[in-house]
């Protein structure tokens, strides 16, 4: 079974070109992109560390999306 994120790196994953597991596929852009729109919405994209690694969860409750 596979670790989670370790705490040092849970801020790390939203920036641009940042990976922890350099094992697994990706350009480490996603969460940072995802969030960036997010945000600029005013909602909100959570990350809660989970043995397997993270889940992810985007609240849509500020922007028209929501309504």
């Amino acid at each position: 079974m596979m670790q989670g994120i370790a705490k040092p790196e849970r801020k790390v994953v939203f920036r641009r070109a940042a990976r922890v597991d350099q094992h697994t596929p990706g350009q480490g852009i996603g969460l940072a992109v995802s969030r960036e729109i997010i945000e600029r919405y005013n909602d909100q994209l959570t990350m809660k560390p989970v043995s397997w690694g993270a889940l992810v969860r985007a609240y849509f409750q500020n922007s028209r999306i929501a309504k």
